[in-house]
């Protein structure tokens, strides 16, 4: 695998290679001017060249700064003197010349490109798999009408509430699992995990190993409940001021007056219960206070004085702690039902239906290109021959379906341009992955950069790359790295805040002033955003011309 700065006047056009564009490296031009000399160079017409982007907007902006570097070109080229002031197209003209280009079959070839530039192979990524799916029908094997829906979560719903249902026909609860299933908030957690794993197909599923079944209730466990619960009703006053009379004898970071308070109310609730059975919450953080096993005297104490109650509080809480793991076993069970075997079911209620998603496109598409029979070879071939050559932009945003796409398509011949910003990955929502990135990145040819900024100014750059080369391992991954930035050709003039003397670049510290310690997630995006208010509150952005 090659590294190095992208050459985009005479760089190779073969190939798998992945460009990593920094913001304001100009990676939209680069896309731009890399379709330009496909067509100049690879006698491609603009519908065998796939781009592919991941929102419609970008797609849209995509469409029309290539458009508009083309119909630029072609001007360009019929006007040598304007093509000066474009630097790039200058230079590729230079290359031109000194390879005896003919440049009246290059003005004939960019001008039926921008006539039939409507046909250009320029989509979504659902947009692309659409258009596939649409096309072969016959070796996708999917029926020839299909309703596509941009919301399936009452299909989904359906089917949650069919394997709910079955589930609990075959496994009917107990008092305690009951309470946990049919608290509203159930389903709604359920079905988040099916969608999840509707939209991540290809994750690993990584299960808690499972233990040995618990052993049931005895009448034991209920006698003891029973003892226990008859001393605390009738003796609730004297349980606790025995153990608050003993907290000097024991750790006073436990034992505290509220926590005793605390175990106390947790007591009372624990025998509402008329049997132990019949405990249905096991979320109890205080109860352990009352244990005998837990009322460790300090150094050199004594024991606390003595109870029949702290006797029974240890049988009774090691039962509900046991009871505890037979309730959240269950609930695994139950998840790992509706997430091994709730998106296949949601996919077969689809088909039967006749419609499909837009994460479903997706799903067909990477299942028939990545399957192990002939009908995968012949549909790569397919569309390696009607799009010889794709560009994908912004592929830090891919998720594994996508990249498992191309990957098929291309692994074995035709040219894949992957364009994109690791650092700019901002889509975990959408379900995108670094670590596709980076798998991309050590299967590529070639992994090329751009590295001159168009857009910041020269000291902003060099604080940049004094901040970030100071440590290779800034972001936190071994393969994530920064790359230094050097000025570009365009100019652009500087902001300068009128208010104050800054320098170019500011850091601020988001550390609690109490401990010195790095705050929470949650209070750094609130302190940025408060800090960030309060600047723009006080000082006023002007441009240095109007």
């Amino acid at each position: 695998m090659r590294r190095g700065e992208l050459d985009l006047i005479g760089g190779p056009l073969q190939g798998m290679r992945l460009v990593e564009a920094s913001a304001g490296t100009g990676k939209t031009y680069a896309v731009c001017l890399l379709y330009l000399r496909l067509l100049l160079e690879r006698g491609l017409d603009v519908s065998q060249i796939l781009v592919v982007s991941f929102t419609n907007a970008a797609t849209a902006e995509l469409r029309e700064r290539i458009r508009a570097r083309l119909t630029g070109a072609l001007h360009r080229l019929g006007n040598r003197d304007e093509a000066e002031q474009d630097p790039a197209l200058r230079d590729l003209l230079a290359r031109y010349a000194s390879e005896g280009r003919d440049f009246d079959a290059l003005r004939n070839v960019l001008a039926l490109a921008v006539a039939d530039f409507d046909r250009s192979a320029i989509y979504t990524i659902h947009g692309f798999c659409k258009r596939v799916l649409d096309d072969e029908p016959f070796v996708t094997g999917l029926p020839l009408v299909l309703e596509l829906v941009t919301d399936d979560a009452e299909i989904r719903d359906s089917v949650l509430a069919d394997l709910y249902r079955a589930w609990l026909a075959r496994h009917p609860p107990d008092a305690a699992m009951a309470a946990r299933l049919w608290d509203p908030s159930t389903l709604k957690r359920l079905g988040r995990e099916l969608q999840r794993r509707l939209a991540k197909p290809l994750a690993k599923l990584v299960w808690p190993e499972k233990a040995a079944p618990a052993a049931p209730l005895s009448a034991n466990d209920d006698v003891s409940f029973q003892e226990a619960r008859a001393l605390w009703l009738q003796e609730r006053a004297t349980i606790v001021g025995i153990l608050k009379a003993g907290r000097a004898q024991l750790n006073g970071n436990i034992f505290t007056d509220k926590t005793i308070e605390d175990g106390a109310s947790q007591w009372d609730e624990v025998f509402t219960a008329g049997h132990i059975a019949e405990v249905n919450r096991f979320d109890w953080n205080r109860i352990d206070r009352y244990r005998r096993s837990c009322q460790k005297p300090k150094q050199r104490q004594a024991p606390i004085g003595e109870h029949r109650f702290f006797d029974l509080a240890d049988i009774v809480a090691a039962v509900l702690a046991r009871r505890a793991d037979e309730v959240e076993a269950s609930w695994f069970r139950l998840l790992e039902l509706i997430v091994e075997d709730g998106p296949e079911a949601v996919r077969a209620a689809k088909q039967t239906q006749r419609v499909m998603s837009f994460d479903d496109l997706l799903h067909q598409l990477h299942g028939k290109l990545n399957a192990s029979d002939a009908g995968a070879t012949t549909l790569a071939g397919s569309l390696r021959a009607r799009y010889p050559v794709a560009l994908v932009d912004e592929f830090q945003d891919t998720d594994p379906q996508q990249y498992g796409v191309f990957k098929a398509i291309y692994q074995t011949g035709g040219s894949l341009f992957l364009v994109g910003d690791p650092k700019q990955a901002i889509y975990r929502f959408r379900n995108a992955d670094l670590n596709v990135y980076f798998a991309a990145s050590r299967e590529a040819q070639a992994v090329e950069t751009l590295t001159h900024n168009q857009r910041s100014s020269k000291d902003y750059l060099d604080a940049l790359n004094a901040l970030f080369g100071r440590n290779r391992a800034a972001f936190g991954l071994e393969d994530l790295q920064y790359h230094p930035l050097e000025l570009g050709q365009k100019r652009r003039p500087p902001f300068s805040d009128s208010a104050t003397s800054r320098a170019a670049l500011q850091c601020w510290s988001l550390t609690t002033a109490a401990e010195g310690a790095p705050p929470t997630l949650q209070q750094a995006r609130l302190w940025s955003a408060q800090a960030t208010a309060a600047d723009r509150k006080s000082t006023r952005l002007n441009s240095s011309h109007t």
